[in-house]
């Protein structure tokens, strides 16, 4: 490979790496905590809503109460997916964001509706942009990340490959890793 190649395989290298380090040192700090089970909190608030009607397992019926909800206390709405989960013989309708979690079920009541807003704290919010539960814009970014993350342990590989007193070193630790990979996957 000429220099000029390498010199620029090196400036990728760097540049990516600089560039996305921060987002690795949150991604890193938050997947560790959460692997060992330090999520973050919420502060919740509760709500008894009355209905006319008993809550239905509706996806845009849930939606928009929760919306009306969110406005009436003077709230955005989540950045993330909603679901119904159901639970026994009830379901919970769930919308969660990286900001907040709106949680709606019927009450033992038919005419009213337990509600739950809950508030981020600040780690709970990069744990849940970490989970991808946050918008579009921080979705996009993530996926450069994980695409810069890739070319720069590629280009770091080719650079290592390339210089012949690395390269034993390099293969070696790419073995290690595909046998390590292969074992703990195996005793997971």
């Amino acid at each position: 490979m000429s220099g000029k190649s390498l010199n620029f395989l090196i400036n990728v290298h760097l540049i990516l790496s600089c560039f996305f380090l921060p987002a690795a040192v949150l991604f890193f700090i938050t997947g560790a905590c959460y692997t060992m089970g330090i999520v973050g909190s919420y502060q919740t608030k509760e709500y008894v809503l009355p209905v006319d009607a008993p809550l239905q397992a509706d996806l845009d019926t849930c939606r928009a109460m929760a919306m009306a909800l969110l406005e009436s206390e003077g709230f955005s709405p989540p950045s993330g997916g909603e679901r119904i989960r159901r639970t026994g013989a009830s379901f919970v309708y769930e919308w969660t964001g990286s900001n907040r979690d709106v949680l709606l079920s019927p009450a033992e009541d038919p005419g009213k509706v337990r509600a739950e807003v809950k508030n981020t704290t600040f780690f709970r919010r990069m744990v849940q942009l970490h989970k991808a539960k946050g918008g579009a814009f921080f979705k996009w970014y993530a996926v450069g990340f994980a695409i810069s993350f890739m070319v720069v342990l590629v280009t770091g590989a080719v650079m290592s490959l390339l210089r012949p007193s690395l390269r034993k070193k390099a293969i070696a630790a790419a073995g290690s890793g595909l046998i390590a990979l292969a074992l703990f996957i195996l005793l997971s």
